[in-house]
């Protein structure tokens, strides 16, 4: 074969380099591939033999056990203890830090520590010391649990004398119980308890007693004080009552109604000689000494007044008052339109409470004797021997119905000032409606009754009523006249019967 130009084998030759530069090309694009970590070699020293350990290879683990408690330092750097029951394990990485240190119970004790690498190997300086015995820790305990530590309890004798007293401390009584037995122990502790018992209930009722007496002695003392305020205030307003000339007008600003000031004095109080009328509950004739002056309603109380009252304790309106003339049964003020006109189908424990919310009381039948007389001893009537429907407004001679008749237009109630006032001012003492007094009603009580300030009985069937009203006969209307009005009367059926407040200080 001829030596010469090959053109063939140059361009395989040209081929394979550039088969060969493009592997070498690919191979430096490719990425690297990732070296295999090896496995980790372990390694074992026992402390009591390795005082500092041979070159470590790189992602060694050292474990390092004692027989005996040690301490560990790596490179000067206390890592902790070793002990029998917890080793240690280190774990390196060549040429990087020391990962971790830790003990068995997987606590680490100290990362990122930066040992000295030489010649592809990493030298690990383990320095062993030992270790100093712990000093035990005591636990914390709060504040609030912790226990104040008491004192040792006595020794106490095996065999005690018999104590003389009683038993009185928890020796006594095992020393009671080790000579006389259990049960001697246990009847003494009983009755020690017993005794214990009796005198915390004696300090119990001593303590009590002498609270009680201090309750006592504060109520005595406060009452004595309110006593003495009473005393100076009804002493006041004897003086200023006494400075009060009589026929003083003043309005009253809890009811609005008007009162008239009477005076302390002495009247006849009873059935006159001309009056030829007199029923004997109106006898014997007797005279009567006020000591204290009043305030006396100058009219009736008006539907206006006890409206007033009504809304303002919110107590209801009584009923309608019912015409006893009417065939039907019809009420000849069916809304309490009337407000001028006196209130009726009011009860005598009613008016009692109207007069106590206006600041005063019902007035007793000696103070309005004396108000209906204003100073008259012989009057049979308000306006002297007789009266007429000039003066008043009452019913037929015949009983029970109302009548029209001169001034008097009105068959039932009228206004409360349409007819003329008595000396003192004080309007319809006769008709128009009969007035509750305080004084519990007795036939025979003018026979008993004292001189000074009667107050009426104890006690009775019912109250009185004075003054007569629309539907009485003339004869009713005398200052005298004296009626039962009953306890047990409905109010439905008090169509003529009223009120009128007396007051000891107006307001």
């Amino acid at each position: 074969m001829k030596i010469g130009h090959q053109p063939g084998r140059q361009w395989l030759n040209a081929l394979g380099c550039l088969c060969i530069l493009t592997m070498a090309g690919w191979t430096q694009l490719a990425p690297a591939r990732p070296r295999p970590r090896p496995k980790p070699r372990i390694t074992t020293h026992k402390v009591a033999h390795v005082h500092k350990p041979a070159r470590i290879r790189r992602h060694a683990t050292i474990r390092l056990r004692s027989s005996h408690n040690c301490s560990i330092y790596l490179d000067h750097k206390y890592y902790g203890r070793i002990s029998p029951d917890s080793p240690v394990e280190i774990t390196t990485v060549f040429g990087r830090h020391l990962v971790s240190a830790r003990g068995s119970d997987g606590k680490v004790w100290q990362e990122n520590v930066h040992p000295t690498p030489e010649d592809g190997y990493l030298k690990l300086a383990i320095h062993l010391a030992r270790a100093t015995p712990a000093t035990p820790v005591k636990p914390i305990v709060p504040a609030e649990t912790q226990i104040t530590p008491q004192p040792a309890p006595p020794v106490v004798n095996p065999n005690p004398n018999q104590p003389t007293g009683p038993v009185t401390t928890i020796q006594q009584l095992a020393a009671s119980q080790a000579t006389n037995g259990s049960n001697s122990g246990q009847q003494q502790a009983a009755a020690e308890i017993r005794r214990q018992q009796a005198a915390a209930a004696l300090r119990r009722k001593q303590e009590e007693a002498a609270a009680s007496a201090y309750r006592a002695a504060q109520a005595k003392a406060l009452a004595l004080e309110q006593a003495q305020i009473r005393a100076a205030q009804q002493a006041h307003r004897q003086a200023v009552n006494a400075a009060r000339p009589n026929g003083v007008v003043a309005s009253n600003p809890k009811d609005g109604q008007a009162y008239i000031w009477v005076q302390a004095n002495t009247f006849d109080m009873g059935c006159v000689p001309r009056d030829h009328h007199c029923k004997a509950n109106e006898k014997p004739g007797h005279a009567v000494s006020l000591s204290q002056g009043f305030w006396l309603g100058r009219t009736d109380v008006t539907v206006a007044a006890y409206t007033r009252f009504a809304q303002a304790t919110q107590t209801p309106m009584p009923p309608a008052p019912v015409d006893p003339n009417s065939k039907d049964g019809s009420s000849f003020d069916p809304n309490w339109s009337h407000i001028n006109r006196p209130i009726v189908d009011v009860s005598w424990q009613q008016a009692r409470v109207f007069c106590r919310w206006a600041g005063g009381r019902l007035p007793t039948e000696a103070e309005w004797e004396d108000a209906a007389r204003a100073g008259h001893t012989n009057y049979v009537y308000v306006t002297g021997r007789h009266i007429s429907h000039n003066h008043a407004n009452y019913g037929d001679n015949d009983c029970c119905k109302g009548k029209k008749d001169g001034k008097d237009k009105w068959r039932h109630t009228s206004p409360v000032d349409m007819f003329p006032a008595n000396d003192w001012g004080f309007y319809d003492m006769a008709g128009d409606v009969w007035q509750w007094t305080r004084d519990y009603y007795q036939s025979d009580y003018y026979a008993i009754s004292p001189n000074l300030d009667p107050a009426g009985p104890a006690a009775g069937g019912g109250h009185v009523e004075r003054g007569g009203s629309w539907l009485s006969p003339r004869h009713d209307l005398r200052i005298s006249r004296r009626r039962r009005g009953g306890a047990d009367t409905s109010p439905d059926q008090l169509y003529d019967t009223g009120f009128r407040c007396a007051l000891d200080w107006m307001p």
